[in-house]
C-alpha cells in the first residue's frame, strides 16, 4: 500500500475511534446531565401531551395545566403569580424551567421512580397518564403579606418565614418578581419579548433572592 494512503487511512481510523469514544461518553455517562439541564426545552415539549400535576399552597392552585385546541397542555398560574413567581418559577418550551417547576419536574410530569407503582396501576386500568401534584408549605396569607410589604415599599430583597419546630417554609417572597405565565405563554413573540426584558432588567426579577443571593439583614 502506498505510504501516503496508509497514513491517511490510519488518521481516519483514529478520528473514527475518537468519535466513537466521545459518543459513548455522552450517551452512556452524560445522558442525565444533558437531559435534565434547565436549558433543554425538548423534554418539556415532549411532556406537553400529558397533564402535568398542580402546584398548590394552602388550598390555592398556584400552577396547573390546561389543554389547548391542539390537545397540548399549557401551564397557567392563576393565583397571585407575582407573589409566588420567584418560588414556583416557570415552564417554557423555549426557556426550560425554573423554581419548583424545575426542581420537582419528575414528580409533576409523572416520571419519578417513586410514582412507578401508581403508573403501572394506571396503565393496567387504562387511566390517562398524568403527573402528580406538589403541595407547598407556604401560607398564602404570610406569602402575600410578605410580598406586598416588599413590593409596596419598592424594595429589592426577600422575606423568609419558617416554623422552627418542623422546618416548614411559611413564606418566601422575593422582589422584584415577575409573572411566570408571561414567560410560559404559547405566544412565542410575546414570551420572547417578556423573557428578554426580564433578563436585561438591571433589577434581576428572575432571581430568587431568598435562595440565589446573600442579602444584608
Amino acid at each position: 500500500m502506498n505510504r501516503a494512503i496508509r497514513n491517511v487511512s490510519i488518521f481516519v481510523f483514529v478520528l473514527i475511534a475518537i468519535l466513537l469514544v466521545n459518543l459513548t461518553w455522552i450517551q452512556g455517562f452524560q445522558t442525565d446531565t444533558y437531559a435534565h439541564n434547565s436549558r433543554n426545552a425538548r423534554q418539556y415539549f415532549e411532556t406537553k401531551s400529558v397533564p402535568r400535576g398542580q402546584i398548590t399552597a394552602g388550598g390555592q392552585i398556584l400552577a396547573q395545566s390546561t389543554p389547548d385546541e391542539d390537545g397540548y397542555y399549557q401551564r397557567a398560574y392563576p393565583t397571585a403569580p407575582a407573589a409566588y413567581g420567584s418560588v414556583i418559577g416557570y415552564l417554557s418550551d423555549r426557556y426550560g424551567a425554573a423554581g419548583i417547576e424545575q426542581s420537582q419536574n419528575s414528580i409533576l410530569d409523572g416520571t419519578d421512580d417513586s410514582l412507578l407503582p401508581s403508573q403501572v396501576w394506571d396503565t393496567l386500568t387504562g387511566k390517562e397518564k398524568r403527573g402528580a401534584n406538589v403541595e407547598l408549605t407556604l401560607n398564602p396569607t404570610v406569602q402575600q403579606t410578605a410580598y406586598d410589604q416588599l413590593s409596596n415599599a419598592g424594595y429589592s430583597g426577600s422575606v423568609v418565614a419558617l416554623r422552627p419546630s418542623t422546618g416548614e417554609i411559611l413564606g418566601m417572597a422575593s422582589t422584584p418578581s415577575y409573572d411566570p405565565e408571561a414567560v410560559s405563554s404559547s405566544d412565542s413573540e410575546a414570551a420572547d419579548a417578556t423573557f428578554e426584558a426580564l433578563q436585561n432588567d438591571e433589577n434581576a426579577p428572575l432571581l430568587n433572592r431568598s435562595t440565589q443571593q446573600t442579602q444584608p439583614p
